[in-house]
């Protein structure tokens, strides 16, 4: 009898989303004698559409119901004899639906409160613009730059948002699976160098307690022209570029070393060494700043490979990112719906930065050449020269100071919004998993609604029907 009931049931919910069209005459009460009815209010709907249906489509419609509560009828006369042949077999088919039943409601009940929690956060976070616009509001500000404030405010924040509603829609629907890993086999030295530069199971406290880490690091960060560029052709031999976040972090990090080796670092060291040739002495007549002075133990023709380098790799890798895939990325099990409100092309605002770095190089260059031209012979590179190559390449690495903000936790994310990778110890680039901490652990997903949950419910409906 519960089977034939659920089989009605569903057939009727089936009939219900597919009608035919004379059922939609008959229910809508759309024939062409009716026409020119004239609509009724919504508190008595139901009467105007008994008013307006055909008594042709009434009776088809009768015999079709007719017809279904004979076979339902006939179904239960068949369940009845199957019951006294069989109890057993009946009571294992009743169990079996009762679950069933209860499958289907948790199923309901998990997809209405994801999504009820989504709206939610989705109401709190609409209020987070506004709130931050009166933080950052004071009385005694020139309106042109409060005016700036909301524009940035207002610019970054579909940004701010997209990456917010997406971590909570992993919380709430995310799909739990292992890493993404690339095929393919990885030689033993690559496999070591990419661990221990961008080890999946360690943060960078972790990192910290790697002296291979350590060394790699500072070789990154030595002053010296040509040392860090070559660093960083290394990096890009070694890295997964079918991955598009290892490119925008080699892009990321090479112009942000850039900023703390070329700009910082180079600028400390030549104030030292102007100091040493000029000032030291203390001669006002003699010096030997065309021997001892910036740059002229670099070699001007390896600076120049050296800066030329760094521009073509971050552009190469950067024209690589429309063809690489998100290898980190989760899916969610489809119960919500998201929708993506910042930039959506490969990068995000990567473009924008490597327009602006392209201008600053050219001035680089241009000052240069323009100091070139004004000695004796500008084919006979002498020290002044070197100086102002020296010079060109402080100014330049402060110019990166942009790239080196978009490396701050946070920020990288939602102005690229790329989802991190690294390596295990086989080399494979998969997401990274952070070991939870000693003595702690790591609390079990729980369903949204449990079993227990939807049989009280079931109960519960049926203490209402019945």
């Amino acid at each position: 009898f519960c089977r034939a009931m659920r089989g009605f049931g569903a057939s009727f919910l089936g009939r219900s989303a597919q009608r035919s069209p004379q059922d939609e005459e008959a229910l809508q009460g759309t024939e062409p004698e009716s026409a020119g009815a004239a609509p009724s209010s919504s508190g008595n709907g139901s009467d105007a559409m008994g008013r307006a249906a055909t008594e042709e489509s009434s009776s088809a419609l009768s015999s079709r119901v007719t017809a279904k509560a004979v076979d339902v009828a006939q179904d239960a006369v068949k369940m009845a004899r199957q019951a006294v042949s069989d109890p057993g077999g009946f009571s294992a088919d009743v169990m079996g639906a009762t679950q069933d039943m209860a499958d289907a409601v948790r199923s309901w009940l998990e997809i209405l409160v994801k999504r009820q929690a989504q709206l939610a956060v989705d109401r709190v976070v609409a209020k987070i613009p506004g709130v931050a616009k009166d933080m950052l509001e004071d009385d005694d500000m020139p309106r042109c730059v409060s005016r700036g404030k909301d524009r940035i405010v207002d610019s970054l924040w579909p940004d701010i948002r997209e990456e917010l509603l997406w971590e909570v829609a992993l919380r709430i629907d995310g799909v739990a699976e292992d890493g993404v890993v690339v095929q393919g086999r990885v030689d033993c030295i690559r496999a070591f160098l990419r661990y221990h530069l961008f080890p999946f199971d360690k943060g960078f406290w972790g990192q910290l307690r790697d002296p291979v880490w350590i060394i790699l690091k500072l070789i990154s960060l030595v002053p010296i022209a040509g040392v860090s560029p070559m660093f960083f052709f290394l990096v890009f031999v070694l890295i997964d570029k079918s991955d598009e976040y290892q490119l925008i972090q080699f892009i990321l990090g090479f112009k942000g070393t850039s900023f703390l080796s070329l700009g910082i670092i180079r600028a400390i060291t030549g104030m030292v060494l102007l100091v040493q040739c000029n000032t030291a002495p203390a001669d006002p007549s003699e010096h030997n700043c065309e021997i001892s002075g910036p740059g002229n133990q670099d070699g001007f023709w390896p600076t120049i490979v050296g800066f030329v380098l760094q521009v073509v790799l971050i552009w190469i890798a950067f024209l690589l990112l429309p063809c690489a895939s998100e290898k980190g990325r989760r899916r969610l099990k489809g119960h919500i719906d998201f929708e993506h409100t910042g930039m959506v092309s490969s990068g995000g605002y990567l473009r924008y930065l490597l327009s602006y770095d392209l201008l600053a190089a050219l001035l680089c260059v241009a000052a240069v050449i323009f100091v070139i031209t004004t000695r004796p012979d500008p084919w006979v590179i002498d020290w002044p020269v070197e100086h102002a190559v020296f010079a060109a390449q402080i100014v330049y690495g402060l110019l990166s100071m942009p790239f080196f903000l978009f490396t701050l936790p946070g920020l990288k994310q939602v102005l690229t919004h790329s989802v991190t990778t690294a390596y295990d110890r086989k080399g494979r680039c998969l997401r990274p998993k952070r070991p939870a901490p000693e003595g702690r652990i790591a609390p079990k997903e729980q369903p949204v609604v449990t079993d227990s949950e939807a049989h009280d419910l079931m109960a519960a409906a049926r203490r209402l029907i019945f």
